[in-house]
């Protein structure tokens, strides 16, 4: 079975993909993980040719995508600038900005259709744009900032508080719907014993010690 996953240095991914890792484990069905940039990643699942993803945050209607009903991970988005200052209050406090993001992120492009936008094919090339003055803001996971830390863009800052924070859904092509059932009895059981939780909390605190470690380094 071949899991994609879109990004594989957010904790999110990271404790995501642990936990489906455990859960089809105990399922028993070997399971590849393969990594691939957001857009292709949708493209390769709206062609059939891979079996899943390991989380979406959005739950729109797709015919040939069905989401497993129990969140393995959860994100928190931000807006990070250069040198501009306001009060965030939803995303209608965006509209005067030309706002980053990288492209293939449906949550985002869902929520900025009325605002001028600017994709990015990456994290870096993101966070870069909005550096260089090529964008006004970036909008980005809250554990990305360690990820602009890394980068040494200290002029990029994030303002509080967030845009919004969603949980994120194992999704599986429809082939798969009478998996789905037995999947969600797994990840329950893992819900409620406290599993999914310490693996995402494990997840943040690993990216974050790795953040603090290079930003001791620079100084």
């Amino acid at each position: 079975m071949q899991i994609i996953i879109l990004d594989d240095t957010r904790p999110s991914s990271v404790a995501a993909r642990e936990v489906l890792q455990q859960a089809y484990q105990r399922l028993k069905i070997p399971v590849q993980f393969i990594e691939v940039p957001a857009k292709r990643g949708i493209g390769l699942l709206q062609a059939g040719s891979a079996d899943g993803v390991t989380f979406r945050l959005t739950l729109e209607p797709d015919y040939d995508m069905l989401p497993v009903k129990v969140p393995v991970t959860s994100e928190e988005l931000m807006v990070y600038t250069s040198g501009k200052n306001f009060e965030v209050h939803g995303f209608a406090s965006l509209q005067p900005y030309l706002t980053g993001y990288v492209n293939g992120v449906l949550i985002i492009a869902e929520h900025t259709g009325n605002l001028r936008t600017d994709t990015a094919p990456s994290i870096d090339s993101l966070f870069r744009k909005l550096a260089a003055g090529r964008t006004d803001i970036a909008l980005e996971s809250r554990q990305s900032l360690c990820h602009v830390i890394r980068l040494g863009l200290t002029q990029i800052v994030m303002l509080e508080p967030s845009l919004m924070q969603r949980p994120g859904f194992h999704v599986l092509h429809k082939k798969y719907q009478t998996l789905i059932p037995k999947l969600e009895v797994v990840l329950s059981q893992m819900e409620k014993q406290g599993e999914i939780r310490k693996i995402n909390e494990a997840a943040i605190q690993s990216y974050l010690s790795h953040c603090h470690q290079g930003l001791q380094a620079r100084s």
